[in-house]
């Protein structure tokens, strides 16, 4: 009761003009400090009484940082397993086994105020108002602060039961808006802080030794959240602030992932080279985001950063090191093709780093078999996919040197670099590679048999299905030769820029060679040919759309719809004519 009254009167002078409060200093003490760390330690917090006790000590101790954070940071014993306790028995009794129901509801009351008072005490400590330097130490590496709000993360999706969740949105808007405008909008914190609270790797639990706390569950716990798409208001006020909020935590969510990774040079979203990877340099620099990095960070986060072979040599030794290794586990716990707004997040940070392209086939193919023909909503929206991260916008000032000469920025000269991006990196943009391979063949599958029909007893059903499978097929496939006919336009471009032509150069000693670019465009054209259908099975697919709509097929089964057809029409005369495209500049190529 008393402690209470005390929280509620620094609350009250926490406005006030008075910077020296005696009642602020005298609880900020070290004997004081000393007994409230005492009241957090409780003997079990199971206990009603003490987790009354504990519940007004965090409320105090969140009045207290108006006046002192650093006091609070310093004096406050972060490492008592009470703290931990707190997040822990709200998992443990998410099922309520061998609870009777009304028993079970009284420890979730009182679990849900700890839970939330500690929350209260953490978004203080990282608010607006607090200094740089307090902040910093808060969430520095192994510290037990930053395993606690690491812990509050990973659990911010759980639920006691369905609909029942530990979290009310208000509580969660509150959490994401001080993470965002007290930690993430604070240029005077050193950016490794914020970058190493998202880090994967081996986070530390409660006890200081190696586990997997931070990283992984951290952003699983986050994604937790899309699933929750239905309006909510706030439950019962169990704090002030807990009022007339009602929203939908999947946007919430969404909308801080967002700004979290999608701007390249802020937040865990690194400036990239576009296709060029991370080691490739020349003598030009390339932003400042990257300097203020510690090498340490940096090691950590490229141990995790897999290795990709280049299928054009055929080597499983070659790397391609990426400048995003984050942000590429991030898209592999997306699923896009099952939630719209985690499809948009993905593509977003696709357009943001287009590097990350070519590391995510099993991201942008939805894994093996995911894309094998077959007329179901789980195929169609997968393409869909596929058909998005192919239509996203060449990287083309990347391929230029960067030269600064005006006030906005932009970039003025217009000087191609020594070497163009590698190929497998263009050519996955193009023709991002299925997972586990087959990339010609399953294409050519989806033109030709559509891939079967399912519950399809009439011809009728049958033939719509199959028009169907091959519309969205031959969609997919005009898109990416209408991107690769961008590539071709932008690397001619580049060409030209450098002083290339793309006739044979006449050497001395009887041979032909060309220079780079053009050679690379060359490479380019020829692999984008091997990676789509046979011209034989584009054929067969438009002699058999026009054979659907002659009037002899049309007696014989039953009438087509017209709309689908002209749909399908339209496709197959599009295809056709992009691959005339095609072969007419790989003829050329052959005759050169």
């Amino acid at each position: 009761m008393v402690i209470s009254l005390l929280s509620t009167i620094l609350r009250h002078q926490s406005s006030s003009s008075d910077s020296d409060n005696r009642l602020a200093r005298s609880l900020l003490s070290t004997t004081r400090m000393s007994r409230l760390n005492a009241y957090l330690a409780g003997k079990r917090v199971g206990s009603s009484s003490n987790v009354g006790l504990v519940v007004e000590t965090l409320n105090l101790l969140t009045a207290l940082v108006a006046w002192d954070s650093k006091v609070v940071l310093e004096t406050v014993r972060w490492d008592i397993d009470a703290l931990h306790r707190i997040l822990r028995y709200s998992r443990n009794r998410k099922d309520g086994k061998g609870k009777g129901k009304g028993k079970m509801k009284s420890h979730q009351s009182s679990d849900s105020r700890a839970r939330i008072a500690l929350m209260s005490l953490i978004t203080a400590m990282l608010s607006q108002d607090v200094p740089a330097r307090v902040k910093s130490a808060f969430l520095g590496a192994g510290t037990q602060t930053l395993i606690l709000l690491q812990n509050i993360l990973s659990g911010i999706g759980d639920s006691h039961e369905e609909e029942d969740y530990l979290y009310s949105y208000a509580q969660i808007k509150l959490l994401l808006e001080t993470l965002y405008a007290g930690v993430w909008c604070d240029k005077r914190i050193p950016r490794t802080v914020k970058v190493a609270v998202f880090a994967f790797g081996h986070g530390h639990n409660e006890n200081g030794k190696r586990g997997q706390v931070g990283g992984e569950k951290v952003w699983k716990g986050l994604l937790a959240l899309y699933t929750r798409t239905e309006l909510e208001s706030s439950q019962s006020s169990l704090a002030e602030e807990d009022n007339d909020e009602e929203g939908i935590p999947a946007d919430l969510v969404h909308h801080f992932l967002l700004a979290l990774c999608t701007r390249p040079g802020q937040g865990v979203c690194f400036r990239d080279k576009g296709w060029y990877p991370s080691n490739y340099s020349d003598n030009t620099s390339y932003g400042e985001e990257h300097d203020d990095l510690d090498l340490d960070v940096k090691s950590r986060f490229n141990s995790n950063l897999p290795s990709f072979a280049d299928e054009d040599t055929r080597s499983n030794s070659n790397k391609f090191p990426i400048h995003n290794p984050l942000l590429l586990r991030v898209l592999r716990l997306l699923t896009p093709s099952a939630d719209p707004r985690q499809q948009e997040l993905a593509a977003r940070i696709l357009e943001a780093c287009p590097e990350l392209v070519a590391a995510c086939g099993d991201v942008i193919s939805g894994g093996p078999g995911a894309l094998d023909p077959r007329l179901n909503a789980r195929w169609m929206v997968g393409m869909t996919w596929y058909g998005r991260v192919v239509g996203l916008a060449v990287p083309e000032e990347m391929l230029y040197l960067p030269t600064v000469g005006s006030t906005s920025g932009g970039i003025t000269g217009r000087t191609p670099r020594v070497t163009p991006p590698p190929l497998r990196n263009v050519v996955e943009s193009i023709v991002p590679s299925f997972s586990g391979g087959g990339t010609k063949t399953i294409l050519s599958k989806a033109l030709s048999s559509g891939g079967g029909a399912e519950n399809t007893d009439a011809p009728a059903q049958e033939s719509s299905s199959l028009g169907l499978v091959q519309h969205t097929a031959a969609l997919t496939l005009c898109r990416c030769l209408g991107k690769f006919l961008q590539v071709r336009t932008t690397l001619l471009r580049a060409a030209r820029a450098a002083g290339e032509s793309e006739e044979h150069v006449e050497l001395d000693d009887g041979t032909s060679t060309v220079g780079p670019w053009t050679r690379r465009l060359t490479e380019v054209t020829k692999e984008v040919r091997a990676r789509m259908p046979d011209v034989q099975v584009v054929l067969a697919f438009l002699k058999h759309v026009e054979a659907a709509g002659s009037p002899s097929s049309s007696s014989t089964t039953s009438k087509p719809n017209p709309t689908a057809h002209a749909l399908l029409s339209e496709s197959a005369y599009r295809l056709v004519w992009l691959v005339s495209c095609l072969l007419r500049l790989c003829y050329h190529l052959g005759h050169r």
